[in-house]
């Protein structure tokens, strides 16, 4: 406050009476809102480290009901009541709304008019859509981040391969989605095409919760890898026409795994 004081009498020295009048009336003005607030904000509790607080419950609560969906604690066109999830986390209603508010625009769930929160449910139609629409854009990333990769970036995905392998003798299939989506997630960002790496990335959050339904990584884990060290050859060696050709029927071979075991659940 003394420094604004001081700065206040060194301007009045240098200006006429009418820019003095203006000064003094914003000062006053300026003065009534800082204390006024600082009343407000000591009346109300409200600081910064409540708010983090807050923000990091809230992303907490998200993951956790994240987590549920993909670990099949929470199958397709399970209803989500508020109350009942606040009670199971032990927290307030808010946060799990906070919660359902992103899964909802993440495409984990749905919310239908005067029914409810559901698990979103995704039809082989809905599967297929979506599907095709990665096939493109993930491509795309692959032709423009073949010419621009690094060194670093092809021994983090090739370390996503070890992983992986490590996850499927473990049978250990959360560890198996999260690996393989990194590895998509580090062939994106080779794009540096931002814009390209946001739109993806929805998706891949939707292709989460199918993953979990489809056939087993097990089953096909040795095929999954071949596919993914000939992606990164195609790669280190800055071959864009190859590397997106592979990543394009990486993509498309998940998506007849993933529509032939949704056939044969229905026949079963």
């Amino acid at each position: 406050m003394g420094t604004y004081v001081t700065i206040l009498h060194g301007l009045m020295r240098e200006i006429d009476f009418f820019d003095k009048l203006h000064i003094v009336t914003f000062s006053i003005l300026y003065l009534e809102f800082t204390l006024g607030f600082v009343k407000i904000k000591r009346k109300r509790g409200i600081g910064m480290a409540e708010i983090i607080k807050h923000v990091n419950l809230a992303g907490k609560v998200y993951a956790s009901i994240r987590d549920k969906i993909l670990g099949e604690n929470l199958s397709p066109g399970t209803r989500l009541i508020s109350d009942q999830l606040a009670k199971e986390l032990g927290v307030s209603r808010t946060p799990v709304k906070e919660a359902l508010l992103r899964l909802e625009k993440e495409g984990f769930v749905v919310s239908i008019p005067r029914r409810g929160i559901y698990v979103q449910e995704f039809s082989p139609a809905e599967i297929k859509e979506i599907y095709e629409i990665r096939e493109a854009l993930e491509a795309l990333a692959a032709r423009l981040a073949a010419p621009l990769i690094t060194e670093k970036q092809i021994r983090a995905m090739i370390k996503t391969c070890h992983d992986f392998q490590k996850f499927v003798k473990k049978k250990d299939i959360r560890s198996c989605l999260k690996t393989d989506f990194e590895f998509h997630k580090l062939l994106i960002r080779a794009s540096r095409n931002g814009k390209l790496v946001e739109v993806i990335s929805t998706f891949n959050l939707q292709l989460l919760s199918i993953f979990v339904k489809g056939p087993k990584y097990w089953n096909h884990g040795s095929h999954y890898m071949e596919q993914h060290i000939s992606i990164i050859d195609a790669l280190s060696n800055h071959d864009s026409d190859l590397a997106q050709e592979l990543l394009r029927e990486h993509i498309r071979e998940g998506k007849r795994l993933i529509l032939s075991s949704i056939d044969r659940d229905r026949v079963g």
